[in-house]
Order: structure tokens, then sequence, then C-alpha cells
């Protein structure tokens, strides 16, 4: 596989040499390029010296090598990848983007005549955007067990491609691929590609049409386990397992901790870090697929499903960690721990109100029948 990679770049370099060198001699004569050695300098890192005899009788000798270039490929993209916080129902909220993923790309430069001239580019990138939102209590007392809870959203940012694929030569795009989809998690998120319809019976007459049978296959390709690890520091300790692991979009996981007072922090550090995606779900999905021929003209097709295999034990192990340009590795909150006898109730004012109007009304109807009795007493 390296040989007929080696030799397809060779290929493609012998023909932007060619172009190049005669462009630099100003000369209609074509040289005769030849590839002579293939070495490897370092992990990451070919050198290939090539000879390039021209017409008049004389020759040089170049050195191509190629490296790992630094992932530049999302410096076009933006998107704000944020916190917030905010309160519901007496409970603290903490929303967090992460962009899960990697960017992978490399290039092949030709030194020619002291210049260095950049002879193939490749860039490919994968950017998974999550939201992951974590509720607790704030604050916490001392020796009481607290429910923490923590959801994962897939997300698909606007204005941005979650793919995108590039190839270069001489600075000319030989192709450039880009599309924006939601995080595949759960198969109504899935990666879809339809292969066919493939037609294997065709022109059945009926009365007012022929029809046409074909089978659609129809893979889907998505992710059931995304996993992150948890750590709980200062004044509390984890009462759960440390791996939490969604296997469904919006999927809320609940998880434990107990308040206690072990540090001089006063507070609790909650940390969801070490995101990890398994791409690991294929589902074929096999259909009938059926064409209506009308004889006045034009056509209908349909599709029938007919059953679906599971061949996600055919995948290799994919996954996928925190995107190198993703500015949050995780999410964290800081939860303040308090002794019982530091807690002041907070009462809503409508308990208050309606207390008050309780304690007025019973205190009405014990006295205004003793006043009665009273006034009633006197008069005699």
């Amino acid at each position: 596989m390296k040989r007929l990679l080696a030799g397809f770049l060779a290929i493609l370099i012998t023909f932007q040499c060619l172009a190049f060198a005669v462009k630099a001699e100003d000369s209609p004569l074509e040289p005769e390029i030849s590839i002579f050695r293939l070495a490897s300098l370092s992990p990451g890192t070919d050198r290939w010296w090539v000879n390039v005899d021209y017409e008049d009788g004389t020759s040089e000798e170049f050195v191509i090598e190629g490296t790992k270039s630094e992932p530049t490929l999302l410096s076009t993209q933006s998107e704000l990848i944020g916190t917030t916080i905010h309160e519901a129902e007496g409970n603290q909220i903490v929303q967090q983007d992460v962009l899960l993923g990697f960017s992978y790309s490399w290039n092949y430069t030709l030194k020619i005549r002291g210049k260095t001239l950049e002879v193939l580019e490749f860039n490919v990138d994968l950017s998974l955007p999550v939201q992951i939102e974590l509720q607790y209590q704030d604050p916490m007392i001392v020796g009481a067990a607290y429910p923490l809870f923590a959801t994962l959203t897939p997300l698909d940012w606007p204005s941005f491609n979650e793919f995108t694929c590039n190839f270069l030569v001489v600075g000319k795009t030989v192709f450039d691929i880009s599309q924006s989809f939601t995080t595949p998690i759960g198969p109504e998120n899935a990666w879809t590609i339809k292969i066919g319809p493939f037609w294997f019976v065709s022109g059945i007459s009926f009365i007012l049409f022929t029809l046409d049978l074909g089978l659609a296959i129809i893979p889907q390709l998505f992710s059931d386990h995304v996993e992150a690890h948890l750590e709980v520091a200062g004044d509390a300790t984890l009462q759960s397992p440390d791996t939490l692991v969604w296997n469904a979009p919006d999927q809320t996981l609940q998880f434990n901790i107990l308040a206690e007072d072990v540090s001089a922090l006063d507070y609790a550090s909650i940390l969801l870090s070490q995101f990890e995606y398994f791409l690991n779900k294929l589902l074929i999905d096999f259909n009938l697929a059926l064409r209506f021929n009308w004889f006045w003209g034009g056509s209908s097709q349909g599709e029938i499903k007919l059953f679906t295999i599971d061949a996600s034990g055919l995948l290799p192990t994919l996954s996928f960690g925190t995107h190198p340009l993703s500015p949050a590795s995780g999410i964290q909150a800081d939860v303040l721990v308090v002794e019982s006898s530091h807690v002041i109730p907070q009462v809503p004012w409508g308990t208050i109100v309606a207390s008050f109007s309780m304690i007025l009304a019973l205190v009405t109807y014990v006295a205004v029948p003793k006043w009665r009795r009273k006034r009633e007493y006197i008069n005699l």
C-alpha cells in the first residue's frame, strides 16, 4: 500500500516537475524526469531524490520532502464556543459546547533552484460539536448526598462545515468537499448514503402504467457511545462510577456526590472531561424500489423497506477525542459547601403571603365570637 501511494505521488510530482521546469527554462523542450531513490527520514517525513535530464545535455537534481503540516483547515471557520450559566427551578445549570473530532493535513514541497514550491497539499477535518449541560444544587450542605445531572446534545453549528476535505496540486484545487450536519449520535442523526436503486425487473404491464422493480441500499453510520471522565474534588466525594456513557441524543445521566468538610476550600469542584466519541454503529437498510412509468408520460418512484442488517461488527474501532481547535476540553462547576447552621432558608413571597393570610383568618375566627358575647353581656 505504501509503495502504491508512493507511486501515485511520484506520477503527480513528475507531471508538475515537468511543467515547472519547462516554465523555468522558458523553453519548449521537455526534460526527462526520473525518481531514483525513496527514503524515510523520520516518522511523518519522507524524501525523494529527483533527477532532471535536459535535452541540451545538462541535468539537475532536486529534493522533494514530505512532512505533516499543522492543522489549519478550520482557520476560516468561526463559532462561539462559550459557557452559559442560568438557574431553573432552584437548580444551577451550566452549559458548555465541546468540539470533538480530529484535524489532519500534510503537504509535499519541491525545492528547485533555491526556491521552495508546495507541490501537494491534503487537508481533512472532522468536527463534531456537542453541548454538555450540568445541573446541580447550590449551595450544598455538609453531610447530605446530592444527585447531579449531565445531558449531552448533538449540535449542527450554523454557518459551519462539520466535515471538510481538499486536495491541491501546485496551488490548484483537485477536489474540495465540505458538508454541514448534526453530530451523528443516534440513528435519527446518522450519516446516510443511498446506493442504487439497481433495477432488476422492468416493464411489468398494468392498465395505466408499467412497473420497474429495483433494490436500494442505504447504509447508516452513527454512534451510540459517547463517554466522559468524571472527577470530584474539594469538599465532596463521588458516590457513582467515574465514567459517564451516553448512548442516545439529549440523554440525561445522573450521578451522586456526598458533600463533606474534607478540605479547606469550602466548595466542591465537579469536572467532566476526556470526552471520547465512538463511531461504532453501521445499519444497512435494504428497500424495494418501485418505478411507475405512466402511459401518458412521466414516471413516479417509491420505496418499501424490506429489512435492516446490523453490520456494526464489521467496523474497526474508530474513536475521536477533543478536537485540537476546541477551546473547551470539558465542563466544570464549583459548588459552595456549607454547614447546615449557616444556611438561611429562602422562603418565596407567595408562601409568606399565604401563611400570613391563614394566620389572620384564624385570629379573626377566634376573636370575633368572644367580642360579640362580651358586648351582649354589657347590654344586659
